[in-house]
């Protein structure tokens, strides 16, 4: 019986040869729960949907991505600078690692393209903006056949309840790539969640089950930098 790995608040593991860092700012959570059948066609062959009192969970990540270096080389700007929405959902493999997938990822920067094309990550090429104003953030992207609008205001820091941390504490990718299970490492500092109201949430061709009930959690947090290792065969 695999035995599957604990939520922790920092990583297990350290990436040491990273592919990509990645510095992340300005970053919204929005989840909700779902059924886990609704998500299990989603997630990749090999894995299982990962749940948290019986539910599995699809979330919308938006953040601000002001530096990317990738095998240690600064990306030049424009192209470095952008701003991504991401559809993700969260699974288990088979040696009991907790996974996020991501379902899209809609970016500001044709970059991403590369990464699509050469890396197996669903990503898109966007109309992606990101407005600050005092405590409220609001996020926009749209290409053909997807939109996202959505604004929040920013609370309190928070302490992270058990859901929070599920939700949040992910040190391992799981992706497909050519019909191929792979897995990448992931490191960062632990998330500073704050508390957030959603003022106001517009969507449309979403992947995934999309939110038909009230989205349940809604945090903010300033950001950290981050870095990917190596892919290996999960």
């Amino acid at each position: 019986m695999t035995v599957v790995e604990p939520v922790t608040e920092n990583p297990p593991h350290r990436v040491r040869v990273p592919v990509t860092n990645q510095v992340w700012r300005d970053v919204v959570f929005l989840h909700w729960p779902c059924a886990p059948e609704e998500v299990l066609p989603h997630v990749p062959d090999g894995t299982q949907p990962d749940t948290f009192d019986g539910s599995a969970w699809i979330g919308v990540v938006a953040l601000r991505m002001p530096s990317v270096r990738v095998l240690g080389f600064p990306v030049v700007p424009p192209l470095r600078e952008l701003v991504e929405l991401n559809v993700r959902t969260y699974c288990i493999d088979r040696r009991g690692r907790r996974g996020l997938v991501f379902l899209t990822m809609e970016a500001s920067s044709p970059a991403v393209l590369a990464a699509s094309t050469l890396g197996g990550l669903p990503y898109r090429w966007a109309r992606s903006s990101c407005a600050a104003s005092g405590h409220e953030l609001g996020f926009r992207s749209q290409r053909s056949g997807t939109a996202m609008d959505f604004r929040v205001r920013a609370g309190k820091p928070v302490e992270p309840t058990p859901l929070d941390e599920f939700l949040t504490a992910r040190w391992h990718l799981l992706f497909t790539w050519y019909g191929l299970t792979l897995h990448l490492p992931l490191e960062h500092e632990p998330w500073r969640l704050h508390s957030a109201e959603l003022l106001d949430f517009t969507h449309s061709g979403l992947p995934g089950p999309t939110p038909a009930r009230r989205i349940t959690s809604v945090l903010c947090a300033s950001g950290v930098n981050s870095r990917f290792g190596l892919p290996t065969p999960a």
